[in-house]
Formats: structure tokens, C-alpha cells, sequence
């Protein structure tokens, strides 16, 4: 009883210290014990990696965490391996499963297993060269799928062994070996009878890294995976290994996608043969500027290279380069016999340029491009860069939309256009970014960046920013933009407030003002600092959604982790700037940004003495996923750094308490009528094995006159016998 009444005593402290806590929480209880109670939305943690990792921390890198849409699984990279590891990169890839409640003896709550395949050891000139084995790109939404980028083979196709490939797995979640089923086969190969030379570090002058394949998008059904590779791996594909080809898996039928219009037309068809389809030159998939070479490679993100298939077409884009940085002629194939390029001019008179890539809609019917040529008669001609949009659902011939139209071009300012934040899933709303004001009655920029809002015809001004790293991603500047599905919410970075909310961003270490986080809301047209201090004080930290620690040589990815949650209503970052009181620790710490309530909540403690960092959410956000290495649940023994979930209405059992050791006479056994505790033993000697101890025989206790034997507290003693009884024999 006194211990229901210490846990309701510390109950009501906690709810009147901060104001978090709430009897509404069915796990309340829980919440207390694990002191988890400054948690919003009854969250509670929980332990995702297993509390035994072989010494080993998990990796706090966001583009290599992800999260399945429901939040029942997420997967992780560490540096040591654990849990019976079939093979090993400098890395190694785990899938870790909520377990359902209800299971027996569930322990820490979540199941971990390791999914790398057997691989051969990663010498130093591959890790130069990016030829660690890995998971590459992004998981179906429920994780059972990825692409494996392999350096040495996981089937037996004799025309592929000396070289790396990609494979496809469909039972990440479930342990074991796995089936890996191999997307860059070599078709050509058998043909000829004569399978791929093996791979050298140097090869024609390419280096390995780039002779590598380069996995650059897969639809939903897991159906078909759009790839790079320097390989001749079908007929019709050039040989040259300078050359890049752009493939199409379809269903275990690999052909080349990279077919153009022959010179002088714009489409090609080749089920008609009117005019057929050529291979080109050299291609990659969706490209664009600052894309890296390999276009679909680690270190570039290409967003729907290939469509969903939703529609009932599987569109896939890419560029034919005429230009250093990946700009050229963009193409669209569709379902593998039709090709159309994309940035043909319907100007009376026509005109042409470079273009680059930006995004599309996900069923890939509109397309979002670069380029400084006037391919539209409202368009103005000259050097400046201007954004387009192709409508594959209008009439041929009026397919374009020129979107970077300058309402005021007398007003001094350039209106040249820098490229896209991102798109809404139906492509009808853009976030552009371009250089100089659009909109009139906005402030002049002259040359400064302004961000832009296209919603089907109509141009609204949003605010300045300083936002290169929301046009690229990978390396060392990953894109910490979102968009939500529905297209009205953009989340996106900026290192000066000026012009948006005026937050004063002060100084960071290293840099002349710390970078910041800012929510836009399309519907309201409001804009406000998700990670700005609510004092006002000026910032003295930067803020992320995207972090890379803790990863050792291990190679980055290109996957988006949920930061701004599908609906708009959560916003997920990592800062070192104490924002809540309870943050204390002078350290990074994850925080959650509630739009409903414009309030900011600790999702890590905030008393650590290392750093913790957001890692990624599920597509609701009930599911929060960061690494510390502070133990938060009774699971969680050592001082390594540890994936943990801080789950709505979540939380699992502490494990049961240790058992104390024994006192004094609490440590003697119960006395036993077993044979052994007469004095005779039941074990027989045989060669080999120890001697068996026998015990002694026990010796009854003797009293004096006038006393028996009395069992006190279990122990034989002598007492006095009654009065009436003393002098009688016994």
C-alpha cells in the first residue's frame, strides 16, 4: 500500500513541477517510473536498439535511419556487429521490429536483426573509392524492400562476379539470410557468352566509384528499380565504359532506358518504329545542377527519377548531358517503348538551352525543369535561368507552363531563377527559389534569393532565405527542406531572419549567424521559427533536421527523413540551444515543434552529458526516433549509443528489479530430508569426471536437564521445559 502511495505522491509533483504529465495517460504509470513525464502526446520511451551491441554505438546518421510509415520498424547502421551477422561493411545495416503486445517475455520491446549479406572485407582504396557495401536510396514505406548496393556478389551469376551490383530484398523484416534478387544482370552477357571483366580501382581512367552502379529509384510495388551503370549489360547499350546508361529492372528484365529520338525529333516510339528510339551517348538519371557524377548516386538526390506507376505508366526521366554540370537534353521514357524530351520549344520561334532537372509529381505526369531558354512565347528570351513545367495530360504542343513570370520586370530586379525547394505529391503546388522579387508590391532583393509559393497559375511571395542546402542533397549539405504530401506545408532553413520573422539568429561557432528552421503554412500564408528560442534571445546554436556523427568511415545515403510529418502538425529537429527549461546539458537534444499549440517539447532529456540527435519519425510522427547514450529505460545497461523511440502512449515493462543478495543466515538452504542431507550420495565416481563431495551425517542436538530441542526461526535451540513438565523423562 505504501508503495501506490509513493508512486501517486511523485505522480502529482510531476504534473505540478511540469505541467506534462497527465492521469488522460493510460501509461502514466509507466511514464513516472522511466521519468519520462516531460514527454507531450503521453509519449513514453522506448529501447529500439538491443541493450547488447558488442561494444559497439549505433550510427547517429539520418540519411542511413529510416522509419516505416507506421512506426512498427526502423532501420540502423552500426559500427560493430552484433546479433549473429551474416556479412559486414564498415558498417553493418539492422532492421529492428516493434514487438506485438502481448508477447511473451517481449524484453526490451523491440526485435533486432542484422541484414547485411556475407560480403568480402572493404579494403582502404574501396572505402575511397565508395565501395562499402550498403543499403542505398530509400525503403518501401514499410521496409520489407531495399536495394543492396553489393562489392562483391550475393548470387551465383557467373557473367556479374567480378563486379559490384545492386540486389533487390523483399523480406528485410524478417530474419535470416534473406532473398536478394539481382537487378544489374547482364543480359548482353549471355549473348556473347562472355561475362564482364572484373572491376579494377582504375579502370579506363574511371576510378572504381564511379564504375560502380548507382541505385536511382524504385515504384511502390517493388516492380521496377531505375539504375546507373557504366556496364554494356544489353545489346543496344554503348560499350564504351565512359559511357553512363540509364536501365530499367522490370519484373527481372533489365533493358536499357536511355533511348532517345534519333536527331531532328523530339519523341520516338519503338513499338512503331516511327521513328524508333536510339541509344544515347551518355546519360543519368534525372540529373540536374549540382548533381554529382552517377546522377542517381549516393551523394545526389534525384527525387522521382521513376514515377509510382499509379496511373497505370511507369515514366522514368533523365538527362542527356551537354554540359559539365549534368544539363542537357531531359528526357522522358514511358514503359519502356516511348520516349519524349521534355525541354523541346513550343515557341513560334523556337529556342534552346541546357536544362536541368528539378522534380515531379509522383505518378510523373508533371515535371519541373531549369533552363535559360525561352521555350514559351510569354517567356522572356535572354541569359537568365527561368523554371518550366511539362504536362504530360495537355495536348502536344502545349505542354509547357512558364513559371518564373516577373509581374513587375521594370523594377530593377533579375528574377533568375536558382531551382526548387520541392513539390507537392500532385505537382500542383512548387516551392521555387529565384533571385530577385517576382510579385509586386513585395520588397526589391536585387540579387538576394527569394522563395516563391507556384500554386496552379499563381505566384505568392514567401520571404528571403539563405537556402542553398535546400536545393541539393548529399555530401556534406544534405537538404533540410520538406514538403508535405497535400503540398501546403514547406518546411525549410534559413540563416537570417530578416524579411520572415525577424528572429535575430545571432552568432554560431565558425559561422557569421546560426541556421534556422521555419515552418510556411500555404493555407494561412503564416510563417513562423520552429526552432527559434521562445525568449527571443538571439539564436547561439544552429538547428537540423539532418545529422551525420558517430559514423566513422561509413558512407552517406540520400534518404529524407520525416522531419515535418505528413499533415503538417509536427516539425523534428536536433539543436544545442536550450529552448524548454528542462534542457540543461548544454548539449544537442531532440525536439518536437507542436503547430497546433506553437509549442516546443524535449524529446531527448536535456540532462545528458553527450550529445543526442533526431534521427527520423513515422508518417504521423507518433513515433519519434533519436540516438543518445544516456540509459533511459531499466533495458539499456551500458554508456554505448543506443536508438531509442519516444512512441505515443508507448513504452514497454521495466525490466524486473535485481535480485538482493543474501544476509547472514537468509543465505543458508532449507534444511533437506533429500539422501544427500543424510549422508549418503547417490553420485558415482567414474573416470573422468570429479569426485563427488559427500556430505556429513547430521548429528541430532543434545539439551541439558531440564530442556528440549525447540526449532526457532527455523535453527534447533534448547529451551526450558514448562514447569509442570520439568524432571520427566523426555
Amino acid at each position: 500500500m505504501r508503495s501506490v502511495v509513493l508512486v501517486f505522491a511523485a505522480l502529482i509533483l510531476l504534473v505540478s513541477s511540469s505541467g506534462v504529465a497527465s492521469a488522460n495517460c493510460s501509461n502514466e504509470p509507466l511514464r513516472v517510473q522511466q521519468g519520462s513525464t516531460h514527454l507531450p502526446d503521453c509519449r513514453a520511451y522506448e529501447l529500439v536498439s538491443p541493450p547488447v551491441k558488442n561494444g559497439g554505438s549505433v550510427v547517429a546518421d539520418t540519411t542511413r535511419t529510416r522509419a516505416a510509415g507506421d512506426g512498427s520498424a526502423v532501420g540502423f547502421v552500426a559500427l560493430a556487429a552484433f546479433g549473429d551477422p551474416l556479412g559486414t561493411g564498415i558498417g553493418t545495416d539492422y532492421m529492428a521490429l516493434r514487438d506485438t503486445p502481448g508477447t511473451p517475455d517481449p524484453g526490451n520491446g523491440w526485435s533486432t536483426h542484422p541484414i547485411t549479406p556475407l560480403q568480402s572485407g572493404t579494403t582502404y582504396d574501396g572505402i575511397l573509392q565508395t565501395l562499402e557495401p550498403l543499403y542505398v536510396g530509400e525503403f518501401s514505406s514499410d521496409l520489407n524492400s531495399g536495394v543492396f548496393f553489393a562489392q562483391s556478389p550475393v548470387t551465383n551469376d557467373p557473367n556479374t562476379a567480378g563486379v559490384s551490383n545492386l540486389y533487390l530484398r523483399n523480406d528485410l523484416r524478417t530474419p535470416g539470410a534473406g532473398t536478394y534478387t539481382e537487378l544489374t544482370s547482364c543480359p548482353f552477357c549471355e549473348t556473347r557468352g562472355r561475362p564482364l571483366p572484373a572491376l579494377m580501382l582504375t579502370q579506363n581512367g574511371i576510378n572504381a566509384g564511379p564504375m560502380r552502379p548507382f541505385f536511382a529509384g524504385m515504384t511502390p510495388d517493388r516492380g521496377h528499380v531505375v539504375f546507373e551503370s557504366r556496364e554494356p549489360l544489353t545489346a543496344d547499350a554503348p560499350s564504351a565504359v565512359t559511357s553512363i546508361k540509364v536501365y530499367e529492372w522490370d519484373h527481372g528484365t533489365v533493358r536499357l532506358a536511355s533511348r532517345i529520338p534519333p536527331a531532328g525529333s523530339t519523341q520516338c516510339d519503338d513499338s512503331t518504329q516511327a521513328p524508333g528510339c536510339v541509344a544515347s551517348d551518355t546519360a543519368v538519371a534525372g540529373a540536374g545542377v549540382g548533381a554529382i557524377t552517377g546522377g542517381g548516386g549516393n551523394y545526389a538526390l534525384v527525387p522521382h527519377a521513376i514515377s509510382d506507376g499509379s496511373d497505370g505508366h511507369v515514366r522514368i526521366i533523365f538527362t542527356r548531358p551537354t554540359a559539365p554540370d549534368h544539363t542537357g537534353q531531359l528526357f522522358m521514357r514511358i514503359d519502356g517503348t516511348t520516349t519524349v524530351q521534355l525541354n523541346a520549344s513550343e515557341r513560334t520561334t523556337p529556342d534552346a538551352s541546357p536544362a536541368a532537372y528539378l522534380d515531379a509529381s509522383t505518378n510523373g505526369q508533371r515535371v519541373f525543369f531549369m533552363t535559360a531558354g525561352a521555350l514559351t512565347n510569354d517567356a522572356p528570351t535572354g541569359s537568365l535561368r527561368k523554371l518550366y513545367l511539362y504536362d504530360t495530360t495537355k495536348p502536344v504542343g502545349s505542354r509547357l507552363t512558364f513559371l518564373t513570370r516577373d509581374e513587375e520586370p521594370g523594377d530593377g530586379t533579375v528574377g533568375d531563377a536558382e531551382g526548387m525547394i520541392g513539390a507537392s505529391a500532385d505537382g500542383h503546388y512548387a516551392y521555387l527559389i529565384v533571385d530577385g522579387q517576382l510579385v509586386s508590391g513585395q520588397p526589391l532583393l536585387g540579387h538576394n534569393t527569394g522563395i516563391y509559393l507556384w500554386h496552379d497559375g499563381t505566384l505568392r511571395y514567401i520571404g528571403p532565405g539563405s537556402t542553398i542546402t535546400e536545393l541539393f542533397s548529399g555530401g556534406t549539405t544534405p537538404r533540410q527542406a520538406r514538403v508535405t504530401p497535400d503540398g501546403r506545408h514547406l518546411l525549410f532553413s534559413a540563416t537570417s531572419g530578416a524579411g520572415l520573422t525577424g528572429y535575430d539568429h545571432g552568432t554560431c561557432v565558425g559561422n557569421p549567424s546560426c541556421r534556422e528552421l521555419y515552418l510556411y503554412n500555404a493555407d494561412t500564408a503564416s510563417l513562423v521559427c520552429v526552432s527559434c528560442n521562445p525568449s527571443g534571445a538571439p539564436a547561439t546554436e544552429m538547428a537540423t533536421d539532418q545529422v551525420r556523427a558517430l559514423n566513422g568511415a561509413t558512407q552517406t545515403n540520400v534518404h529524407q527523413n520525416e522531419a515535418l510529418t505528413a499533415d503538417g502538425s509536427r516539425v523534428f529537429f536536433t539543436t544545442a540551444e536550450a529552448l524548454v527549461p528542462e534542457d540543461i546539458n548544454d548539449k544537442n537534444d531532440a525536439y518536437e515543434y507542436d503547430t497546433a499549440t506553437s509549442t516546443l517539447h524535449l524529446l531527448s532529456t536535456g540532462t545528458s552529458t553527450s550529445d543526442s540527435y533526431f534521427m527520423d519519425a513515422s508518417t504521423t510522427g507518433d513515433d519519434a526516433f533519436f540516438v543518445t547514450n544516456q540509459p533511459l529505460v531499466g533495458w539499456d545497461t551500458d554508456q554505448a549509443y543506443d536508438l531509442y523511440d519516444a512512441r505515443v502512449s508507448g513504452g514497454w515493462p521495466e525490466p524486473p528489479p535485481p535480485v538482493a543478495p543474501c544476509v547472514e543466515e537468509a543465505c543458508r538452504g532449507a534444511l533437506s530430508t533429500a539422501p544427500g542431507a543424510l549422508g549418503f550420495s547417490s553420485s558415482v565416481a567414474r573416470p573422468g569426471n570429479p569426485q563427488p563431495v559427500v556430505s556429513s551425517p547430521v548429528k541430532p542436538k543434545k539439551c541439558g536437564k531440564g530442556k528440549r530441542v525447540k526449532r526457532v526461526h527455523g535453527k534447533a535451540r534448547c529451551v526450558k521445559l514448562p514447569r509442570h513438565r520439568r524432571g520427566m523423562k523426555k
